[in-house]
């Protein structure tokens, strides 16, 4: 996993020069070596055995690799959708705070704010490396504890602090999620799957043939390329605070500004 982040934090233009480059390079070298060794009469008498099989296993492979790619999707989506309900709760917490005193309104509002402030610039870098952050953890928990110790003293300050909890309860939830999709959404064995499906749908043409070399370079490699294009969206996606294509903490920054 560990090489898996480290790639999804390259740049777009440097993960796919070497994603694609060396799918296209393991193709092409893989094909003249097969050729050197070869005939193309003999090669293309395993097409007509070989076809049919690799015609199931694609089939097999690209279903795979469409939920593989649908499921990052849908999980780089629930990210975004985590992000934006916990900002949301946290101006909710901020409206509903005008219900309190001053001196009780002020704290929260000021300690709503650092924590907003602290994910932003102090959690955010560690989820890029599919970490938490101590610190935020110690500050909702103090801006937890403040809450609860609020002692209502009207009807409309006992249903506004009810529904603060409430609130402030989604914002851990939130919280919990996106830490746990930081740490990417796929698990080492759908990457063990997905890397080694990769591996045999390269390599498996290399032994059909045809009477062109050149022709057979062209079809080999374009599929080498296809193959490694998906599988780098699902890594960029399977990472979904990493990159320039990363979820943003915007959202926080203008709340703890505001």
């Amino acid at each position: 996993m560990d090489f898996f982040l480290w790639l999804a934090q390259r740049p777009m233009w440097f993960a796919a020069l070497l994603m694609l480059g060396l799918g296209m390079t393991a193709s092409i070298i893989g094909t003249t070596m097969v050729y050197a060794r070869y005939t193309a009469i003999e090669l293309a008498q395993n097409s007509i055995a070989g076809g049919l099989k690799y015609t199931v296993f694609a089939s097999v492979y690209a279903g795979f690799l469409g939920l593989l790619l649908f499921g990052v999707y849908q999980k780089y989506e629930d990210v975004r959708a985590y992000t934006d309900h916990e900002i949301n709760a946290l101006e909710t917490l901020d409206q509903t705070a005008l219900a309190f005193p001053k001196v009780t309104r002020d704290g929260l509002r000021d300690n709503l704010r650092q924590y907003a402030r602290k994910v932003a610039e102090v959690e955010w870098p560690r989820m890029q490396v599919g970490k938490s952050s101590p610190e935020v953890k110690s500050t909702l928990r103090d801006m937890v504890s403040t809450y609860m110790a609020i002692e209502p003293t009207t009807e409309k300050e006992s249903v506004v602090f009810a529904k603060s909890l409430d609130v402030l309860a989604d914002v851990e939830m939130n919280r919990l999620n996106r830490l746990r999709l930081a740490q990417g959404s796929m698990s080492p064995l759908l990457w063990g799957v997905a890397v080694f499906g990769t591996l045999v749908a390269i390599a498996f043409p290399l032994f059909f043939g045809s009477p062109s070399l050149l022709a057979t370079l062209l079809m080999s490699s374009l599929l080498a390329a296809t193959n490694m294009s998906v599988l780098l969206v699902i890594l960029k996606l399977s990472f979904p605070f990493v990159g320039e294509y990363g979820v943003r903490p915007d959202n926080f920054l203008a709340f703890a500004g505001g």
